[in-house]
């Protein structure tokens, strides 16, 4: 979302599945940029992403974020489908679309050094939403996670600080690892979930 989106100050950012592992951090970091931030959750966490400091929280229970949200400059999305899509009903032209779960983009592509069959169907099975970029004049980029000490470092100030709050759904101990990953599973987890190791 910072080093792909290149969010600034001042821009609007909509983050889905805000009470997530990812996206409670996404929320965090985007203010901490001076972004206004809009997230999508269900009723029962609307407060706690309110506290986190979300400026617009929609329940999609109650309410479709497309109705809701226009013209917004980056979407980040956690959660893939139509959701990748519809992020360009959303945005204004030249805005940007960061995914974690959408199809591969040319550059992702390359950077995964796949050969060119695949990158070939992997870029097919991406030209919808390439389509629709192009349409919006819009970035998409779909992004993996790559270690970065440096990255790490200040994410860890920022935790020292207090400027970013983790968020803990549930306590693990590693004989009960597989019962984490099937709450894990089941997509309702708020922020992250934690396995402790025995001494």
């Amino acid at each position: 979302m910072i080093n792909v989106a290149k969010l600034k100050a001042g821009e609007k950012v909509l983050i889905h599945a805000g009470s997530g592992g990812v996206g409670v951090f996404a929320i965090q970091l985007a203010k901490q940029l001076g972004a206004f931030v809009a997230t999508t959750t269900s009723t029962k966490n609307v407060q706690m992403l309110k506290d986190l400091g979300a400026d617009q929280v929609i329940d999609y229970k109650t309410q479709n974020y497309i109705n809701v949200v226009k013209d917004f400059d980056v979407v980040f999305d956690t959660l893939g489908g139509d959701y990748t899509l519809d992020a360009f009903k959303v945005i204004r032209n030249n805005g940007r679309v960061v995914s974690i779960t959408g199809p591969l983009d040319k550059i992702t592509a390359q950077q995964l050094g796949l050969n060119f069959l695949v990158k070939n169907i992997a870029l097919f099975q991406a030209r919808k939403v390439l389509k629709l970029a192009k349409q919006k004049s819009a970035l998409y980029r779909m992004v993996l996670m790559n270690p970065n000490g440096e990255e790490l470092n200040k994410i860890g100030s920022m935790l020292l600080k207090q400027e970013i709050i983790p968020v803990i759904d549930t306590c693990y101990n590693f004989d009960d690892a597989k019962q984490a990953f099937e709450h894990l599973a089941t997509g309702r987890t708020k922020g992250k979930l934690v396995i402790e190791f025995n001494n």
